[in-house]
């Protein structure tokens, strides 16, 4: 499987997907810290607070699941032109090993991007003036939150990515279930729809009144197993060729 990762990984490095893993939290960073500049005057708590709060608003109920389905729909789209499943199918190497490879690095490159919106963070911060010590236990931990909550979310736009070969299909599915993603949250149906967990995982869980946890976390599993066998299932099956 070493090797495997390995040429998944220099796949990689001939795309534009890691400049999508570094740029897109850079840029949403940006409109946080300008966000927190513009109306400077109109704050009146503490300045990492405001720059965390600006930051992190947009973060996880619309970028990262916008990054998540472009970039498992790009690595995909990979095998699914010029006949790379034949290539790859052909090998002697098993489905559950190309499958969990895929996804391994998929994730990967998630937990990067979310490491990637930390450090700007962090840096966004510094440069603008921020007074006090670095607050790091208010930017990890809610970090930290999103890497199990977006993992339904990777198992259907991986399975959706495998699923159809035009890349519009998952990337309009993922786009279009991201964008009311925060209205739901705001309500009692936020337990079934996954684009919501982020959100509950990041924001929500900071509220002290926040009491629904082991819901999230039980649902968050109970998902990603059942999306994952049916999925994994349906690619050991099925003729994508």
């Amino acid at each position: 499987m070493k090797s495997l990762f390995a040429a998944e990984w220099l796949k990689l490095k001939h795309s534009r997907i890691l400049w999508i893993v570094i740029l897109m939290p850079i840029l949403l960073t940006a409109q946080g810290v300008g966000n927190f500049t513009r109306y400077s005057d109109i704050w009146t708590r503490d300045n990492w607070t405001v720059i965390i709060e600006q930051c992190l608003i947009f973060y996880p109920p619309m970028l990262l699941p916008f990054f998540i389905a472009i970039v498992i729909a790009l690595m995909i789209r990979i095998e699914h032109s010029h006949n790379g499943w034949k290539h790859l199918l052909a090998l002697p190497v098993r489905r559950g090993h190309i499958y969990a490879v895929k996804f391994g690095l998929a994730l990967l490159l998630v937990v990067l991007n979310i490491a990637v919106f930390g450090a700007s963070i962090v840096a966004a911060g510094l440069l603008a003036g921020a007074d006090g010590p670095i607050p790091l236990d208010r930017i990890a931990l809610p970090l930290l939150r999103l890497i199990p909550a977006v993992l339904p979310i990777m198992a259907i736009q991986f399975w959706l990515s495998l699923r159809y070969h035009h890349i519009g299909i998952p990337l309009g599915i993922g786009i279009g279930l991201a964008v009311p993603s925060l209205l739901v949250a705001n309500t009692k149906y936020w337990i079934v729809y996954p684009w919501t967990y982020p959100t509950m995982a990041a924001l929500a869980s900071q509220s002290s009144t926040f009491s629904k946890g082991p819901l999230l976390y039980g649902a968050i599993a109970l998902v990603f197993l059942l999306v994952t066998v049916f999925g994994f299932t349906e690619f050991r099956r099925r003729d994508i060729l």
